[in-house]
């Protein structure tokens, strides 16, 4: 867009800036008299308006139109601010990257589904050259559903009026994947075999269910072990039998020892 347009009227001029709510200088369009006229970040300038009543209808992408009413009576200025569109992205505000004035960068993912709220009148919307299906859900609040099956960059136009808001929607290849986890269920189950007891004094036969044990072979080490208790608790026994006779014979061993003493004396 031109910054500056001069538009020829008779009699008086009227210089037209547009900016956002925040004072930043922005490209737009007015319309003056059925006359339509690009304003550029400086502004444009108006002549030959004649006196009077005049309406000014502005917009530009990415902001609502504005509707301004002015009595002309002398060479005037006058600076139009404009409320950006309010754009939505599944319930949260702001999410994409501005790019510039009206463009916007967006990230998504295969098989995500975005929903995107615009604030705005009259909506309708084309990715790719292809329109999008719109749903108003209020007076100037209209949804757009959209889903990926694959990556790519779309360009998804929401056109409200003349003015428009592009989305440069970024899909990749989404990374998650589904695993199916398949738990093993142990079962273990007992073998019961039958004991089969037979009365004598009837006849009779009572069969007895009775869990089936598995005896696990004890090492060679534990065998030994075993072998070595047993002996050493035996080994007391054994002592003990034999004490009266080593008694005895220490008796017999002094005896003849006193006597031997005793001969030599």
């Amino acid at each position: 867009m031109p910054s500056v347009s001069v538009l020829s009227f008779n009699r008086l001029s009227l210089k037209i800036s547009l900016k956002s709510i925040n004072g930043v200088p922005i490209e737009g369009r007015v319309r003056v008299n059925n006359v339509e006229v690009n304003v550029g970040t400086n502004g444009s300038v108006l002549n030959g308006l004649p006196m009077g009543l005049i309406t000014v209808i502005a917009d530009a992408n990415g902001y609502l139109p504005n509707v301004t009413t002015i009595y002309l009576n002398s060479n005037e200025s006058l600076t139009i601010y404009l409320k950006p569109v309010e754009v939505n992205v599944n319930g949260e505000p702001n999410i994409a990257t501005q790019i510039s004035q009206g463009v916007y960068s967006l990230n998504a993912f295969t098989g995500e589904t975005l929903d995107l709220t615009v604030n705005a009148p009259n909506v309708s919307a084309i990715m790719n050259g292809t329109p999008v299906t719109v749903y108003e859900v209020s007076q100037g609040n209209y949804s757009i559903d959209l889903k990926f099956s694959k990556p790519g960059v779309y360009n998804l136009t929401i056109i409200y009026g003349d003015p428009e808001i592009v989305y440069l929607i970024n899909v990749m290849q989404s990374t998650s994947t589904s695993t199916s986890t398949s738990s093993t269920s142990t079962t273990q189950s007992s073998s019961q075999s039958s004991t089969t007891q037979i009365n004598t004094s009837t006849g009779s036969k009572t069969t007895t269910p009775s869990s089936t044990n598995t005896t696990f072979p004890t090492s060679s080490g534990s065998q030994t072990g075993s072998q070595i208790s047993s002996y050493s608790t035996s080994s007391p026994l054994t002592f003990i039998s034999f004490l009266p006779v080593l008694v005895i014979a220490v008796i017999i061993v002094l005896a003849i020892a006193i006597a031997i003493f005793i001969r030599r004396r």
